[in-house]
């Protein structure tokens, strides 16, 4: 599809992938097309609640064969993917902690190629309800 999208589209806009996963694409993209993953962001420091939080939201998710079979190629295997995920998996498809963090997880995919990286706040619950404009008042002005 990554190479579908250079032939025929302006660029593509990757979902619950890593910035590993914005390097592949831009070398298939190539230069000149658009590259936009979306990352999903959550501002808490407390491990325990964000990996909860990204469970919550990557469970259904984790019922959809084409993301399942999206992560294995991304390097995740059946242990990762098992019980709402990892510890590593969770990880790598959240960027939670403080806003350095955050800003962290954002740069590795711009260095990686990215023309621009689309967030989505969650919140602690896992949802994607109207959380407050904190987290996007913190990284709006990211590039």
């Amino acid at each position: 599809m990554m190479a579908l999208s250079g032939e025929l589209a302006d660029g593509a806009h990757p979902y619950n992938t890593t910035p590993e996963h914005t390097a592949l694409a831009r070398v298939i993209l190539g230069p000149g097309k658009l590259l936009c993953p979306e990352v999903w962001v959550l501002l808490e420091t407390d491990r325990v609640t964000a990996r909860n939080a990204a469970r919550q939201t990557l469970s259904r998710y984790l019922q959809l064969e084409n993301y399942v079979n999206g992560w294995r190629r991304q390097g995740f295997d059946d242990d990762d993917l098992a019980g709402g995920g990892s510890d590593r998996f969770l990880d790598a498809m959240v960027a939670w902690g403080g806003e350095d963090a955050i800003r962290s997880r954002i740069q590795q995919h711009w260095d990686t190629g990215a023309d621009h990286v689309c967030i989505q706040p969650i919140s602690v619950q896992g949802s994607r309800e109207p959380i407050g404009g904190r987290v996007l008042d913190l990284l709006a002005p990211a590039r």
